[in-house]
């Protein structure tokens, strides 16, 4: 899923909300990519990396259980969806 970030995860503490929310979702690989970086999404220190800032946008993409609840759930939480 394609998401635009309203707010970004630029700031320790988004990032570690983001994380938090992500860490819901125990069987489930969570990642995100901004070109060719890629992050796990329950990875402090690798979402920080990439530096989203507000605006960019993001690929969302889960496998596990609960892939689709994850992937909504973190896509609402940080943006609008496209």
């Amino acid at each position: 899923m394609v998401v635009k970030l309203k707010d970004g995860l630029d700031h320790v503490l988004t990032v570690l909300q983001f994380v938090r929310e992500a860490e819901k979702y125990p069987h489930t690989e969570i990642t995100i990519q901004k070109g060719n970086k890629k992050a796990n999404a329950k990875n402090l220190l690798e979402v920080l990396s990439i530096t989203l800032t507000p605006g960019t946008e993001m690929i969302l993409t889960a496998e596990g259980k609960k892939a689709d609840q994850a992937v909504k759930a973190l896509a609402k939480m940080m943006s609008q969806s496209e």
